[in-house]
């Protein structure tokens, strides 16, 4: 008789010791037989991300699980052994128990409730205890009991123990070490629980354990090589746990061991290749981990393997994963039916794959295999799965593969195959799933494709497919997929498609299909949920019939084609509508009021149109929470924006820029959209201020509301507002007073633009710190850029003026730093710090009131653009201008700047500086540098001297090395005064007048060389000879 977990209490008799073995022999008899003639499916199509198993895989993860084993342990030990004598003599035993059950803290399903220690108690009939016929304790079976606390280390003293199962429960806490004592122990299953520690050296001297099951806890640290001692172990199972370091050497003593366990793991290092000493081993699953090296040849030796897979991490770095070439000794595993070894790094396949006559399923999906497609998978005619997808195979689709009569998968996408699609493979009529996206394959679709009756998922997106579809397509019955987006497809497409009716998604975007919506072709397509029919050559309205026609629609995607007329109203019947992309047409016409029908849409497309009226209030009446994107971008709408966006909690971005909107932005409670992360409403004729409720979107990261006319002061945020904020745009509107100090605590800003306002007071360069992300090199701190997900990067959109020409930029690069305040009042000199912001490569400060030299801004090796025209600056242009190499645009205009140009900065044209700067002299200027001697640089102060700024403030740029005509020293050098070059010149022309003389005048040379060598009377020289006429007295 049995007695489960829930069954009642019987009083059957164990049966005897001696079946036992009896019981044995036939397990293994029977484990020997469906080894033999158990066909495992298929595995996971995505280990690593944990994605459902496929209608391929389950069969096989069943195969390779305990699943057959526990079913043989029940079989053998059908139940609880209860003793006939109502007192057992072991108390002992229930001592143990008990001090086994006090470590179990919670059992809130009352399993244990007959667990209790009366007076003479019978533990044989304890829920989970099982017995021998000497009443010895020999099996604890609490699996999925629901039990929480930890496994008392008192189990070690049950001596006769050989089975414990205490999996899909909660244990806590550490596997006792005193496990390893039970020389009877067969069988630990402690799957599924929290255990941490490490796996103890201990369980190694468990000789008898056949079963070790430890998988799915929290272990760490490295697997003990004592495990290579236990010599009569058939299953080891420590999956999903943390485990790190390597496969123990050891383990290729284990000769019996036929199931090897190990994914999902931190192991590390090269596969050992002792591995290949298993001589029994049919399954070793050791995917998931971080392994290096080559794929050790010993492995050619398990003639009995059923199943290899060490798929890697996608994730993983190249020094984390299996490279070099698959080994030939492969193809002596003759029993191989499994073979994975996806994201690797491994390089090239053997010929020898060809003698895997068993082999179904073939997975190499992201690696770097090479060269052609080997023409020996074709030998392998058991094949049911293939998988190449992310590899560099060139060459044609060999046509070998139409012997894959079995074939039911077929992936090769992201290679680099060329040529046309082999008629071979149109033969394969078991194929349902076909992935040959993003290729260079060429040439038409063709009508062979009918004979695939079976196909449901076709992807042929990326390459090269030209002609029009055939009309063969209709008859697919089951085709649930087909994805040609970017492609050379044309017009017309067949009438017959419309007989595919389990269709549920077609992809033609991106190709040439012209003239109208193909609506009678879609006719029948009434489990249709996606349609891409986007970046075509579409013209005419959108018929009212398509959303009749297509009543299950969920995502309609028709952009950047040449559609005309408005909106048909019928699109609002489409209530399971999500996406509705219709940007970049011709559209025009009012937003149908049908559209308040919507209840689940997420995403609102209308940009770059002709649309014209209101954004209707109603457009919301049933709930707007599943609302992400709402993008009218340039068109002609007027009116306010409806307060009802305040209940669109979950709206990430709205963009509605260039359009005639008006009102204030204060019937918006932003406080309510913390999700929003892009806000646009530029060319607009928005007035008022900015709302203090904007300071609750703490996740927005571009905020643009240039051009339009928002007046009075910016409001007083706390520093902590927008942390996330990145790209801030205010410029051409009418905001007045001080800069507010948030601005400067904006720690993730790359884009600063308030330019063309009337902004005052000066630049606070003690604030310029919090700035972080413009201290680092292009803005590489800034991970949240790269990090915006692709279905709202498109939207952080904005216009910024570099290099005199008004950009429109995609804010996904991280190279994109700017400041522009350009065009308002501000006052004092450019701060000193400016120097910390070394990732800047954007900086115009033009048409201000600025006055001073300028500031050493040399650190800023990145800067490409200078604009500091129309303003009051004076002072020498320092040299480290001209060390600025990145620097390609220098406006220093309107200005007061005097002194030469140094011998870089004439790069730039004569329009860098003038009008203006008088003082200015040398090329590229025609004015010449004169030889000029001062005391002091004008308008830069002195050593010493307090005097306050133009404003009235003390001068913030003192702070112990003053720039004065040089731009380097705080003390007067000669050059301060002299001109250098004019003084060169100077000293070589006297020179040679000089030595000509000498030369060249006689008279000159005897009275210097030839006369002081002569005694001679004294003269008096009173009359002129020459040019000296002697006297003689």
């Amino acid at each position: 008789m049995t007695r489960g977990l829930a069954a009642g209490r019987s009083d059957a008799v164990r049966v005897p010791c001696r079946w036992k073995c009896c019981w044995l022999v036939l397990i293994f008899l029977l484990e020997l037989l469906l080894m033999k003639g158990v066909s495992p499916v298929a595995a996971s199509s995505g280990h690593q991300n944990g994605a459902p198993f496929d209608s391929l895989v389950q069969p096989l993860y069943d195969a390779h699980s305990l699943s057959r084993f526990r079913t043989f342990r029940h079989n053998r030990n059908p139940g609880v052994a209860l003793s006939t004598d109502p007192n057992p003599v072991h108390g002992e035993e229930s001592n143990i128990l008990w001090e086994i059950r006090k470590a179990i803290s919670g059992d809130p399903g009352g399993v244990l409730d007959d667990w209790s220690l009366e007076e003479k108690p019978n533990y044989c009939r304890w829920t989970g205890v099982e017995c021998n016929d000497e009443l010895w304790v020999t099996g604890l079976d609490l699996p999925e009991a629901g039990l929480t606390g930890i496994i008392s280390p008192s189990v070690g003293k049950l001596i006769n123990l050989d089975y414990l199962n205490f999996s899909r429960n909660g244990f806590t806490g550490s596997i006792p070490p005193e496990l390893g004592a039970l020389k009877n122990l067969t069988w630990v299953d402690l799957t599924h629980n929290s255990i941490s520690g490490k796996i103890p050296r201990e369980l190694g001297l468990a000789s008898s354990l056949i079963v070790l099951s430890l998988g799915s806890n929290l272990l760490n640290g490295s697997i003990p090589e004592e495990l290579g001692d236990l010599s009569n172990l058939v299953v080891l199972e420590l999956d999903n746990n943390s485990l790190s370091g390597e496969i123990p050497g050891t383990f290729g003593n284990l000769g019996k061991l036929e199931h090897m366990v190990l994914e999902k793991n931190d192991l590390d290092g090269t596969l050992p290749s002792s591995l290949g000493d298993c001589s029994q081993l049919k399954y070793l699953l050791l995917g998931g981990n971080l392994f290096s090296g080559s794929i050790p040849p010993e492995l050619g030796k398990l003639s009995e393997m059923l199943f290899l897979s060490v798929y890697g991490r996608f994730e993983s770095g190249p020094n984390q994963r299996l490279s070099g070439a698959v080994p030939s000794e492969i193809g002596n595993c003759s029993s191989l039916q499994f073979l994975e070894f996806r994201d690797n790094s491994l390089v090239s396949l053997p010929s020898s794959i060809a003698q895997l006559s068993n082999l179904w399923a073939i997975l190499f999906a992201r690696n770097s295999l090479t060269g052609p497609v080997p023409a020996e998978l074709g030998r392998c005619t058991s094949l049911k799965w293939v998988d190449f997808t992310t590899n560099l195979f060139t060459g044609g689709i060999p046509v070998e593969l139409g012997n894959l009569s079995a074939v039911e998968k077929l992936e090769f996408s992201h290679n680099f195959l060329s040529g046309e699609l082999p008629k071979e493979l149109f033969e394969l009529t078991n194929l349902w799933y076909l992935q040959l996206l993003n290729n260079s394959l060429s040439g038409p679709i063709p009508p062979d494709i009918g004979k695939l009756k079976l196909l449901q998922n076709f992807n042929i997106g990326f390459n090269h497919i030209s002609g029009p579809l055939p009309e063969e397509i209709g008859e697919l019955s089951e085709l649930e997929s087909l994805s040609m987006y970017v492609n050379e497809i044309t017009d017309p497409i067949p009438l017959r498609l419309g007989r595919c009716s389990n269709l549920r998604v077609l992809n033609l975007g991106t190709n040439f299909i012209a003239g109208t919506i193909p609506v009678q072709a879609l006719d029948g397509l009434v489990n249709l949920e996606v349609l891409h029919m986007d970046t075509n050559q579409l013209e005419g309205e959108i018929s009212e019939e398509l959303a009749f026609k297509l009543p299950s629609l969920r995502v309609l995607f028709l952009f950047s084609n040449k559609l005309t007329g408005s909106i048909p109203s019928s699109l609002g019947g489409l209530t399971n509508l999500t996406d509705l992309y219709l940007q970049n047409n011709r559209l025009e016409g009012t937003i149908p009021e049908s559209f308040s029908e919507f209840r689940n849409l997420i995403t609102f497309h209308l940009a770059n149109n002709s649309f014209s009226g209101i954004i209707p209030a109603s457009m919301w009446q049933y709930g707007c929470s599943s609302l992400l994107v709402f993008d009218i971008e340039s068109n002609h709408f007027e009116g306010k924006l409806p307060s009802s966006f305040s209940e669109c909690s979950n709206l990430q971005v709205i963009r509605v820029g260039n359009n005639s909107l008006t009102g204030d932005l204060g019937s918006i409670d932003f406080s309510k959209l913390t999700a929003l992360t892009s806000l646009s409403i530029s060319l607009n004729n928005i007035f008022g201020g900015i709302p203090l409720s904007l300071k609750y979107c703490s996740s927005l990261t571009l905020l643009d509301l240039s051009r339009n006319k928002l007046s009075a002061r910016l409001p007083h945020f706390p520093d902590s507002a927008l942390p996330n904020l990145q790209v801030l745009s205010l410029s051409q509107n009418e905001l007045r007073g001080p800069i507010p100090p948030w601005i400067w605590s904006l720690q993730k800003l790359q884009v600063l633009d308030l330019s063309q306002n009337f902004f005052s007071g000066t630049i606070p360069g003690d604030k310029l710190s919090g700035l972080l992300s413009f201290q680092l090199p292009s803005a590489a701190g800034n991970s949240s850029v790269a990090s915006n997900s692709s279905s709202t990067s498109i939207f952080l959109q904005f216009l910024l003026t570099v290099k005199g020409q008004e950009r429109s930029y995609t804010y996904v690069l991280q190279a994109t730093t700017a400041i522009d305040l350009s065009s308002n009042n501000l006052t004092g000199f450019v701060p000193l710090e400016l120097d910390i912001l070394i990732g800047l490569r954007y900086l115009n400060l033009s048409s201000n009131q600025l006055t001073g030299p300028i500031t050493d801004i040399g650190s800023l090796r990145q800067l490409e653009q200078l604009d500091l025209s129309g303003n009051q600056m004076l002072g020498a242009l320092p040299p480290f201008l001209a060390s600025l190499d990145s620097l390609g645009v220098l406006n220093l205009y309107n200005n007061n700047f005097s002194g030469p140009i140094h011998g870089p900065l004439t790069r730039f044209p004569n329009s860098s500086f003038v009008p203006g700067n008088d003082g200015l002299c040398d090329l590229p200027l025609t004015r010449k540098c004169e030889v000029k001697f001062h005391h002091k640089v004008v308008g830069a102060p002195s050593m010493g001297d307090d005097s306050s700024s133009p404003t009235g403030t003390p001068d913030p740029r003192k702070r112990g090395n003053l720039f004065h005509s040089d731009g380097s020293s705080e003390r007067e050098s000669f050059s301060d005064f002299v001109s250098i070059e004019g003084l060169e010149i100077g000293i070589a022309v006297g020179f040679f007048s000089v030595v000509g003389l000498i030369v060249l005048n006689r008279k000159v040379w005897i009275f210097i060389f030839v006369l002081p060598t002569r005694q001679t009377p004294r003269r008096v020289y009173n009359v002129p000879y020459g040019l000296y006429k002697p006297r003689t007295t």
